[in-house]
């Protein structure tokens, strides 16, 4: 009895090296962009009123944003091409949950690396570069807990891109319920850092979890909610129908 061994597709390995190269040099270049208007900015703010916290703090809630519209991409429009030239679905979902990590600590480590030139503007300038909000740090170039800050939140809101990309994917009113539990998960992960807007800050108002933003917890609700959106994307995504056929 002969047994066959199912291998995937040459070009579609496990590990999305493909994946991660064309999106991280895509993100490199807006990243460029980016970061030099929102270096500018606050030297244009500065003629009309007194700068009294980081800029780039302030930039990078938009930059969250950002990776969950390429979480959505890479569930959506990379799932059905992936697929439709032959690579299963299966594996696709294993490459993409790699991809997540690995393309959140990229983004993390470039948001770090513009805190040094702003910090150098602002000495220059002799402005305070403040954090603003609650974070894991409390001075920008702590190098090591604004990593970890930005890198749980690009990770939670890139599985939850991935998630709305694959549940949309599948059909409208999966993709819709999809929305309401995504935001329901990101405001449990909220609670490490100490967010005290939304339905749960009570938990912080009455002193049931930590007041400040706590390292420890902050991980661990981040890491629980990616899993499960991990999970629930495998669900939709496993045996979902692709609509288009390779050419």
């Amino acid at each position: 009895m002969t047994t066959v061994t199912a291998r995937i597709p040459r070009g579609f390995a496990v590990f999305p090296k493909r994946l991660l190269a064309e999106q991280g040099l895509f993100t490199v270049m807006i990243w460029g962009a980016f970061s030099v208007l929102m270096l500018v900015i606050p030297v244009v703010v500065s003629f009309f009123r007194p700068i009294e916290v980081s800029g780039w703090v302030i930039g990078l809630g938009i930059v969250q944003w950002y990776v969950l519209a390429i979480g959505c991409y890479v569930g959506g429009q990379y799932l059905e091409l992936h697929v439709a030239h032959g690579q299963s679905r299966r594996s696709y979902l294993k490459s993409a949950f790699i991809f997540v990590p690995l393309f959140a600590a990229m983004v993390a480590a470039l948001c770090i690396v513009t805190f040094f030139p702003e910090a150098l503007i602002y000495h220059l300038a002799g402005w305070p570069q403040a954090v603003d909000g609650s974070h894991l740090y409390d001075h920008p170039l702590e190098v090591h807990l604004v990593f970890l800050h930005y890198w749980l939140i690009f990770t939670l809101y890139g599985a939850g891109g991935l998630f709305l990309g694959v549940a949309w994917y599948r059909g409208a009113y999966i993709g819709s319920l999809a929305i309401p539990f995504a935001v329901a998960l990101s405001l449990i992960a909220s609670v490490g850092m100490a967010n005290r807007d939304g339905p749960l800050q009570f938990l912080v108002q009455e002193g049931l979890v930590p007041t400040e933003p706590n390292a420890w917890l902050a991980t661990a609700l981040h890491l629980l909610c990616v899993a499960v959106l991990f999970a629930v994307t495998w669900l939709c995504g496993r045996n979902v129908a692709i609509k288009k056929k390779a050419v």
